[in-house]
């Protein structure tokens, strides 16, 4: 039997017999090319509005009678074409469609990311959703076409990720290469994929080629946005150029995202990575310790933490996990980040599956409890039995500990790097506290950073550390008048800075790195001379950073501003469709306001995640909102988390609460306090209980 073969994906294309089929008419082939997207039933009323939306609904329905006789007449054969009461289709049976084939496989490999399903998506997306087709007398179906193209471009985009990192944890670097190659024929300024791309050449060995594509991202980020690489971008490229290009080391340097603003070296850190390398030395010999980093915020804890461990020899064992505000309620959230960190940079150099790992089952068992995905990683974990609840958890933080240790075995030493540490939950700094007494021997060392007005949430680990003899603690200055000048001549390409701007710049910011970087960022965005800057009677920012991120926030149109405000109420993390039904704008709206925020620097996208790139920027946006515009959010981000992802609990809580609707929030703080309790984080499960009760008294 034959079918309408329909290619939609690129050029349009129809076929019949395995022979072109020529539709002359432009509108029918308009027509079919729409009728062809789902393989559903389409309303009459909404053909008519899509080809003349400013006709007479009933010339508007004589219109497409006349164009469904036209369609009829051209199509091969009379059970093509469909229509039932106020609906038009295709035949399913004797029409194909290459779109739909491509939604239906990307559904299902969005679940089960099966590498045979993601490879024929790529197969079948031959270009962009009709390409070379325009509608410039329709406009309606001009729009909705565009938006159908960025979509589909953005879920082959999603494929390709996919595929990208579906080869690279089988060792199958040149077809990983070749599917970045296509990314970035579709998207060159993605910047995390030209990382993964330098990533890749170094898996495989060909430093020359990891070289030259960050050279060719560079000058092309500079060329078409007037920006410098991101700093895991430049730390990745620094641990190739040095020859330590082993798997693990150029894992371990593209994890960290730092503030933002203009890429500079590491002013005035000399002497904290000092004592940094000495610590780890000690911790090599097997005198395992923690040393605590603290600060004002923006003073460059992260950044010191990065440059650190992009620096260290490739023999040692990096595990990274950074706090997130909002998420102290996640039971071991930052012991379990950092133990994913490293099971994917072993999965990628596949020089250590977890697989390997010489661990007890029963240790296994317990530490299945926050990583469930290790039943379905060639473990065997234990069943074991139940115990009460001070011995089970005693044995959940052995479980934890022993797991380290065989993901480590062998490294000189393992360093677990924890940013942000006052935003860990209680649970991760009890089993921190217990992991201190069993440091002496162990060559681990622990690196935390805080800043030093949030550190009062550390003072338990901090005294039992201390009291041991496990702590050191490292507190970051301000920058010198003169390393202020270095770093002013190094972010502006001057061989010699005035003086007294340096002086200037010093005595507004305090020497802060972010703050000043900040101020030098929008200095260059407006286009003024580096020359004139000592001549401002005011700099284009204050003294406070709040000043300097509502400055850059000023150039936003309404919709960006609008997204923006979404992406505070959901922040930390968030994905494209939270925050489209949150913010209630179009896709293609969100969608450009999103890539709009990304090239400001203002938010980091990675995969289908977006951060912003400091939570002081999502502050500043979110003190900048009404309260009534808050809870109105609020309330948006619940609902629309409700109809994503309603296994979301805590954040489901959380919003609500804010949206003061105490009903809702009682109850999923109540679900909150049952998943707490069953992974015997007591204290967690304590507060959602008192949350409960307040709610219940409003």
């Amino acid at each position: 039997m034959n079918v309408l073969e329909i290619r939609l994906l690129g050029a349009p294309t129809v076929h019949w017999g395995g022979a072109p089929l020529s539709i002359v008419r432009r509108q029918t082939r308009m027509l079919l090319f729409r009728l062809a997207m789902f393989g559903q039933p389409l309303l009459r009323e909404r053909l008519c509005f899509l080809f003349w939306p400013d006709v007479p609904e009933a010339v508007a329905g004589r219109n497409l009678s006349h164009l469904l006789t036209h369609l009829r007449q051209a199509l091969p054969a009379d059970d093509i074409l469909c229509t039932f009461d106020d609906r038009v289709y295709l035949n399913p049976d004797a029409a194909w469609s290459d779109v739909e084939e491509f939604r239906r496989l990307s559904d299902s490999a969005g679940a089960d990311r099966d590498l045979n399903a993601l490879t024929q998506i790529a197969r079948l997306y031959r270009g962009p959703f009709l390409d070379g087709l325009s509608a410039p007398h329709c406009p309606e179906y001009e729009s909705w076409m565009l938006l159908e193209r960025r979509v589909l471009e953005r879920r082959y985009r999603e494929t390709l990720s996919a595929l990208i990192d579906q080869l690279a944890l089988s060792g199958e670097y040149d077809q990983a290469v070749a599917y970045a190659h296509r990314y970035l024929a579709v998207d060159r300024l993605d910047e995390s994929i030209h990382r993964r791309l330098i990533e890749l050449y170094a898996a495989r060995g060909d430093r020359a080629a990891a070289l030259r594509q960050y050279r060719q991202c560079a000058i092309l980020l500079e060329r078409e946005l007037g920006v410098q690489p991101l700093p895991e971008t430049v730390s990745l490229y620094e641990v190739v150029l040095k020859g330590r290009a082993s798997r693990q080391a150029v894992g371990a340097a593209a994890l960290w995202t730092t503030l933002p603003g203009p890429h500079a070296p590491l002013v005035g850190r000399a002497e904290a990575l000092e004592e940094l390398r000495r610590t780890c030395t000690r911790a090599a010999g097997g005198q395992g310790g923690m040393v605590l980093i603290t600060g004002e915020a923006g003073i460059g804890k992260s950044r010191l933490l990065q440059h650190f461990a992009a620096q260290l020899p490739a023999r040692a064992i990096v595990l990274v996990a950074a706090g997130q505000p909002g998420a102290q309620s996640l039971p071991y959230g930052l012991i379990t980040q950092a133990m994913r960190s490293r099971l994917r940079i072993d999965a990628q150099s596949g020089c250590s599956p977890p697989a390997s790992y010489r661990l007890s089952p029963v240790w296994v068992a317990e530490v299945a409890r926050l990583l469930p995905e290790l039943e379905t990683g060639g473990f065997a974990p234990a069943r074991n039995a139940q115990l009460p609840g001070d011995e089970a958890r005693l044995r959940l933080f052995e479980g934890l500990i022993r797991f380290i240790q065989a993901m480590t075995l062998g490294a000189e030493p393992a360093v677990l790097c924890l940013d942000n540490l006052h935003w860990a939950d209680s649970a991760t700094l009890d089993w921190l506290a217990y992991l201190g007494t069993q440091l002496r021997g162990l060559p681990l060392l622990i690196i935390g950073a805080c800043p030093s007005d949030e550190c009062a949430g550390l003072a338990q680990l901090r005294q039992g550390l201390t009291r041991l003899g496990n702590l050191s603690e490292l507190e970051l200055a301000g920058l010198t008048v003169d390393q202020v000048q270095e770093l002013l001549c190094y972010v502006t390409g001057r061989h010699a800075i005035d003086g007294q701007l340096s002086r200037r710049l010093h005595a507004a910011t305090g020497g802060n790195p972010f703050y000043l970087l900040q101020i030098v960022a929008n200095l260059l965005e407006s286009g003024q001379d580096p020359e004139q800057w000592a001549a401002l009677g005011d700099f284009p920012l204050p003294s406070s950073i709040r000043a300097a991120v509502a400055a850059r926030l000023g150039a936003l149109n309404e919709v960006a501003r609008q997204v923006i405000e979404a992406c505070a109420i959901l922040a930390p993390a968030f994905g494209f469709d939270l925050v489209r039904l949150t913010a209630g704008r179009r896709e293609l709206e969100t969608l450009d306001a999103l890539d709009s925020l990304a090239a400001r620097r203002l938010l980091d996208t990675r995969g289908d995640v977006y951060r912003f790139q400091h939570d002081l920027v999502r502050r500043v946006v979110e003190t900048g909102m009404s309260p009534l515009r808050r809870r109105l959010l609020h309330r948006r981000a619940g609902r629309a988390l409700e109809q994503l992802d309603r296994h979301a609990v805590d954040a489901l809580a959380y919003h609500y609460e804010a949206a003061d609707e105490p009903l809702k929030a009682a109850y999923f703080h109540e679900l909150a306090a049952q998943r707490a309790e069953a992974l015997f984080a007591w204290h967690e499960a304590e507060e959602h209980r008192v949350r409960v009760r307040a709610l219940q008294l409003q």
